[in-house]
This record gives structure tokens, C-alpha cells and sequence, in this order.
């Protein structure tokens, strides 16, 4: 499977996003605990790229496969949440997990392109809260894009070119950087 720059790009900030985390949590635990909890994070966003660049080309193939894994990485990271960070006021890690798991199964099996669309925002208004609890914990996240034409949101890679998941062919740079 040959990686875009994008996904390798935004697979290597999450990296570091999840050692962030993992460091931050690691205090009285072995070394590699931080390491181990590094894996569900990166997989949490990697795959949330993957079915951003596959709406992008107006199809949903490989986006059930995608959202299945976040669901399985948010449900293992549900499973530590006592390590991850207390978050704010977009909610902490530990409240959205589930969400988020929840909301990955629903694009998982949303069937036709305006469904997982669909199920695809209420995935992302969940990871953009998420990404506003870890904002305190590092400044190397996903962006946060908003298109003010179809008044939806969603993360994608810093210094990538706009890519908008809900508009596709039709206006695929639509949308303006938010943070």
C-alpha cells in the first residue's frame, strides 16, 4: 500500500502528538508504556485522514475499513483514559472516546455517499472537540477547517492543501484554516 505525503505527514504528527501523551502519562510507568500508547492515537487520526482524502474524491471505498479502525483505537484508548489529559472545555479525552467510537461505527456502516458523509461530520465534531482537550498538551495537531459555504468542519494535516470531505469534486478547496 503506497502512503500519500499527506496520510505519511499527518501519520508522523500524530506520532508525535501520541508520544506527547505517552510522556506525559509515563511518570511511574516502564518506559514503553508510552510507546504502546502511541499506536490507538496515531491510528485514531492516520485513519480519520484516509477517509478525508477518500471523500475528498467523491467515493467511500475504504472508509468502512477506516472508521472500523478508529473505533477499535478509540475503544483502546477508552481503556487508558485515566492517563490522557483532563482536557477543557470542549470535554475531556476520557467523555469523548466513547463518542467517538460510537460515531466511527455509524460511518462505518452508513451506506451511500451522502450518509457517510453525513456520519462522517458527526465524527468529526467529536475529534475536533477532542483535539481542543489535547491543545494543552501539544501544539502539534491537526488543523481545524471550516467551509462557511456547507457550515461544516473537520481536521486535516497543518500545511496541507484545503481538502473538503463534504463537498468533494464540487468545491474540494472550499473552506478556511480555524486553528
Amino acid at each position: 500500500m503506497t502512503l500519500s505525503l499527506p496520510r505519511v505527514r499527518f501519520a508522523a504528527i500524530s506520532s508525535l502528538v501520541a508520544l506527547t501523551l505517552g510522556l506525559l502519562v509515563a511518570g511511574a510507568q516502564p518506559a514503553n508504556a508510552a510507546i504502546e500508547s502511541a499506536e490507538p492515537l496515531d491510528a485514531l487520526f492516520t485513519h480519520y485522514e484516509a477517509i478525508r482524502v477518500t471523500l475528498v474524491g467523491d467515493t467511500t471505498d475504504g472508509v468502512a475499513g477506516d472508521a472500523r479502525e478508529i473505533a477499535t483505537a478509540a475503544r483502546a484508548l477508552t481503556d487508558r483514559s485515566e492517563n490522557l489529559p483532563t482536557g477543557g472545555k470542549a470535554g475531556t479525552p476520557a467523555e469523548l472516546l466513547p463518542e467517538i467510537a460510537t460515531a466511527a461505527d455509524a460511518v462505518a456502516t452508513a451506506e451511500g455517499l451522502g450518509a457517510v458523509r453525513d456520519a462522517y461530520y458527526e465524527l468529526s465534531k467529536l475529534l475536533v472537540r477532542l483535539r481542543g482537550a489535547l491543545a494543552a498538551t501539544t501544539d502539534d495537531l491537526p488543523e481545524v477547517i471550516y467551509c462557511s459555504m456547507i457550515k461544516k468542519s473537520w481536521l486535516q494535516p497543518p500545511d496541507t492543501p484545503i481538502g473538503n470531505p463534504y463537498a468533494g469534486a464540487v468545491m474540494p478547496g472550499c473552506g478556511e484554516l480555524v486553528s
